[in-house]
């Protein structure tokens, strides 16, 4: 059986045109008596190599750039569907929230983010914040409801405070604080007003005779009388049976004639059979109009006004008979 076995291999770069770069490798083959029996030689193309290593690195850097979109693909979805999308949300209720234009609030508690990070932390607080917080505007609601209530009371009972219960007018505490605005209104100049007291006659003989029921009577019929006389002025129920008036406005230009009235009214009263003999109401007038050089503050206004109806008081009583 002959054998051959190779000896040293030699390797020559060479070029040509036709064929390009190569390489050959060459060896010679012994026979059983270590005499060359032949070469065994092969060309290697190396433009052939470099062209698979150009496809091999080609295909390469296409799979790894597939590969990279892929990833960014993956990355994108994922930070849009665990970061963007829930700060989005988040961002969105709280407008919603904040906004009083918004017809529809949308609560943190239905935006079911459940990405198990800092964001559904967020979310808990969030909703933990919206609940303490409609707790505390149903708590301000109620309180501003109370509040209004109260001070509808204080206010009703401010009214109550300063109204004469039986007459409707305005008492003596309505009527010392009117002296306090008359007084600021002097200060300012504003001197345009006056005062006329009236004092109703024989309360006492009515009561006595008919009973307080009827003496009721009797001063709510002359609360009316002075109210449908002075029309544009405010008036007071300062004590048992006198009235005070702080003439204003046409009241106080057509003050004679007013008076002149309120006299008229009751001796109509006084000659009506069909009325009851408390119904015949006959009171007392005197008013003071402000004078600069007499007075010096409301009070002084008044107090003329007071002896002008004692004056009043004792001619009426003079020029009538004694009784009811």
């Amino acid at each position: 059986m002959c054998q051959h076995v190779l000896i040293t291999t030699h390797f020559h770069i060479s070029y040509h045109q036709e064929y390009g770069w190569l390489v050959t490798a060459a060896a010679a083959v012994l026979d059983e008596e270590g005499q060359i029996a032949c070469y065994a030689a092969v060309d290697i193309s190396m433009d052939a190599i470099k062209a698979q290593q150009h496809e091999f690195i080609t295909t390469l850097i296409a799979a790894l750039m597939l590969l990279t979109v892929c990833l960014c693909v993956l990355v994108i979805g994922y930070v849009n569907r665990y970061v963007i999308r829930p700060v989005n949300q988040l961002s969105e209720a709280a407008v919603r929230y904040r906004n009083p234009e918004m017809k529809e609030r949308t609560s943190f508690e239905t935006l079911n983010i459940h990405t198990g990070d800092e964001l559904e932390s967020l979310q808990n607080s969030m909703i933990q914040m919206e609940k303490d917080i409609d707790t505390y505007i149903e708590n301000l609601v109620q309180t501003r409801a109370q509040l209004k209530t109260t001070r509808m009371e204080a206010d009703q009972m401010n009214k109550l405070a300063h109204k004469d219960a039986l007459t409707g007018l305005g008492n003596k505490l309505a009527y010392d604080k009117a002296l306090q605005l008359l007084n600021q209104e002097l200060k300012q100049g504003r001197t345009a007003f006056g005062v006329a007291v009236i004092d109703l006659n024989d309360l006492k003989k009515i009561n006595d005779a008919y009973g307080h029921d009827c003496g009721s009577m009797s001063l709510r019929q002359i609360s009316s009388l002075i109210c449908n006389t002075f029309v544009h002025s405010p008036v007071f129920r300062i004590g048992g049976d006198e009235f005070t008036v702080v003439l204003r406005g046409n009241d106080y230009d057509r003050i004679e004639e007013l008076v002149s009235s309120f006299y008229a009214a009751q001796s109509e009263l006084a000659a009506n059979p069909k009325i009851s003999p408390w119904d015949r109401v006959s009171a007392a007038l005197g008013y003071a109009l402000y004078d600069a050089r007499r007075d010096h503050s409301a009070e002084d206004v008044f107090r003329r006004a007071d002896e002008k109806m004692y004056e009043q008081k004792k001619q009426m009583k003079a020029s009538r008979k004694d009784g009811v």
